[in-house]
Protein backbone atom coordinates (compact mmCIF):
# COMPACT_ATOMS: atom_id res chain seq x y z
CA UNK A 1 0.00 0.00 0.00
CA UNK A 2 1.50 3.38 -1.01
CA UNK A 3 2.40 5.72 1.83
CA UNK A 4 2.87 9.45 2.19
CA UNK A 5 5.94 10.74 3.97
CA UNK A 6 5.27 14.22 5.34
CA UNK A 7 8.17 16.61 5.90
CA UNK A 8 7.01 19.70 7.78
CA UNK A 9 9.04 22.85 8.22
CA UNK A 10 8.70 26.45 9.31
CA UNK A 11 8.50 28.27 5.97
CA UNK A 12 8.89 31.63 7.70
CA UNK A 13 12.57 30.82 8.16
CA UNK A 14 14.88 30.81 5.18
CA UNK A 15 15.72 27.27 4.09
CA UNK A 16 18.52 26.09 1.86
CA UNK A 17 19.02 23.28 -0.59
CA UNK A 18 21.42 21.45 1.75
CA UNK A 19 18.77 21.06 4.46
CA UNK A 20 16.35 19.44 2.05
CA UNK A 21 19.04 17.34 0.35
CA UNK A 22 20.21 16.00 3.71
CA UNK A 23 16.67 15.19 4.87
CA UNK A 24 15.69 13.41 1.64
CA UNK A 25 19.01 11.56 1.56
CA UNK A 26 18.47 10.27 5.10
CA UNK A 27 14.95 9.10 4.26
CA UNK A 28 16.23 7.29 1.16
CA UNK A 29 19.14 5.67 3.01
CA UNK A 30 16.95 4.35 5.84
CA UNK A 31 15.70 1.66 3.49
CA UNK A 32 12.49 0.74 5.29
CA UNK A 33 10.72 4.10 4.92
CA UNK A 34 10.50 4.76 1.19
CA UNK A 35 9.05 2.42 -1.45
CA UNK A 36 7.91 2.66 -5.05
CA UNK A 37 4.45 4.25 -5.20
CA UNK A 38 5.04 6.40 -2.11
CA UNK A 39 4.77 10.19 -2.08
CA UNK A 40 7.03 12.60 -0.24
CA UNK A 41 5.06 15.71 0.73
CA UNK A 42 6.92 18.80 1.88
CA UNK A 43 4.68 21.12 3.87
CA UNK A 44 5.92 24.58 4.73
CA UNK A 45 3.94 26.66 7.22
CA UNK A 46 4.20 30.44 7.07
CA UNK A 47 3.25 32.11 10.34
CA UNK A 48 4.67 35.56 9.50
CA UNK A 49 4.92 37.45 6.22
CA UNK A 50 6.47 40.68 5.07
CA UNK A 51 3.87 43.46 5.12
CA UNK A 52 3.69 45.62 1.95
CA UNK A 53 5.11 48.49 4.05
CA UNK A 54 8.22 46.45 4.91
CA UNK A 55 7.64 45.05 8.40
CA UNK A 56 6.91 41.46 9.41
CA UNK A 57 3.41 40.65 10.56
CA UNK A 58 1.78 37.60 12.11
CA UNK A 59 -0.48 35.62 9.78
CA UNK A 60 -3.87 36.03 11.44
CA UNK A 61 -7.31 36.76 10.00
CA UNK A 62 -7.59 40.10 11.81
CA UNK A 63 -4.38 41.27 10.08
CA UNK A 64 -5.73 40.53 6.59
CA UNK A 65 -8.76 42.75 6.19
CA UNK A 66 -7.68 44.59 3.02
CA UNK A 67 -6.96 43.22 -0.42
CA UNK A 68 -3.35 44.47 -0.23
CA UNK A 69 -2.71 42.24 2.77
CA UNK A 70 -4.31 39.22 1.13
CA UNK A 71 -2.34 39.82 -2.05
CA UNK A 72 0.89 40.12 -0.01
CA UNK A 73 0.16 36.78 1.66
CA UNK A 74 -0.64 35.11 -1.67
CA UNK A 75 2.58 36.48 -3.18
CA UNK A 76 4.65 35.27 -0.24
CA UNK A 77 3.12 31.79 -0.47
CA UNK A 78 3.76 31.72 -4.23
CA UNK A 79 7.40 32.80 -3.77
CA UNK A 80 7.95 30.10 -1.14
CA UNK A 81 6.42 27.41 -3.37
CA UNK A 82 8.74 28.42 -6.21
CA UNK A 83 11.77 28.47 -3.90
CA UNK A 84 10.97 25.07 -2.37
CA UNK A 85 10.31 23.48 -5.77
CA UNK A 86 13.66 24.81 -6.98
CA UNK A 87 15.50 23.47 -3.94
CA UNK A 88 13.80 20.07 -4.16
CA UNK A 89 14.03 19.54 -7.91
CA UNK A 90 17.16 17.37 -7.91
CA UNK A 91 15.93 15.23 -5.00
CA UNK A 92 12.54 14.86 -6.68
CA UNK A 93 14.20 13.68 -9.90
CA UNK A 94 16.25 11.11 -7.97
CA UNK A 95 13.15 9.87 -6.15
CA UNK A 96 11.16 9.73 -9.39
CA UNK A 97 13.69 7.16 -10.60
CA UNK A 98 12.70 5.04 -7.59
CA UNK A 99 8.98 5.40 -8.38
CA UNK A 100 8.41 7.94 -5.61
CA UNK A 101 6.33 11.08 -6.22
CA UNK A 102 7.00 14.49 -4.74
CA UNK A 103 4.73 17.37 -3.81
CA UNK A 104 5.23 20.77 -2.20
CA UNK A 105 2.61 22.71 -0.30
CA UNK A 106 2.99 26.03 1.47
CA UNK A 107 0.22 27.20 3.73
CA UNK A 108 -0.14 30.27 5.92
CA UNK A 109 -1.62 30.25 9.40
CA UNK A 110 -1.13 30.25 13.14
CA UNK A 111 -0.58 28.62 15.50
CA UNK A 112 1.73 26.30 13.58
CA UNK A 113 0.77 23.19 15.55
CA UNK A 114 -2.89 23.63 14.68
CA UNK A 115 -2.11 24.24 11.00
CA UNK A 116 0.04 21.09 10.87
CA UNK A 117 -2.59 18.93 12.57
CA UNK A 118 -5.25 20.29 10.22
CA UNK A 119 -3.09 19.58 7.15
CA UNK A 120 -2.37 16.03 8.31
CA UNK A 121 -6.05 15.43 9.01
CA UNK A 122 -7.13 16.65 5.57
CA UNK A 123 -4.33 14.90 3.67
CA UNK A 124 -4.12 11.23 2.94
CA UNK A 125 -1.27 10.62 5.36
CA UNK A 126 -1.04 7.25 7.02
CA UNK A 127 0.14 7.79 10.54
CA UNK A 128 1.91 4.77 11.87
CA UNK A 129 4.75 3.71 14.08
CA UNK A 130 7.15 0.81 13.76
Amino acid sequence: MPSRILIVCDATKDRNIQEFKHTIHNIRMEGSILHAGDTISVLGVLHRILHPLGYHMQVASENFLGTNHIRAMEEEVSKKVDAYVGMLLKSAEECKGLGVDFEVKITAGTPMKRVIVQEVATSKCNLGYN
